[in-house]
């Protein structure tokens, strides 16, 4: 919430915020749920079969770039220790857009559990 409501004040009237990410089913989407883990799997597995790069070999990739050692580090130190969040649904983040100021939310993309969502100032 506080991430969106800082985006929101850094747009004017009619500022766009698009979010793509994963938001996870919760419990009560079971079926939809173990569903879209198994796509996500299969489709990871197709991907890194085809040479696709891991998370862990695209940041690899990412550290070895010039001047990325100090950023990497940064990232370390702000992940260190930290627990998994849990899964907060497309409701919530429709909500949390609107408490933030955004005049027009909704979801503009959808597969699974990978959504593209929009916040309108």
């Amino acid at each position: 919430v506080r991430v969106y409501a800082a985006t929101a004040s850094l747009l004017g009237a009619g500022g766009v915020l698009l979010n793509g990410d994963h938001f996870r089913f919760d419990c009560r989407s079971p079926t939809l749920r173990r569903r879209a883990a198994a796509h996500d799997e299969t489709t990871q597995r197709r991907a890194h079969a085809s040479g696709a790069a891991t998370w862990d070999n695209w940041w690899g990739t990412a550290r070895a770039r010039p001047g990325a050692a100090p950023l990497a580090a940064l990232r370390d130190q702000r992940f260190a220790n930290r627990p998994s969040p849990p899964s907060t649904a497309v409701d919530f983040h429709l909500s949390a857009l609107t408490q933030a100021g955004f005049a027009e939310v909704d979801t503009v993309w959808q597969l699974l559990d990978d959504y593209v969502v929009l916040g309108v100032k």
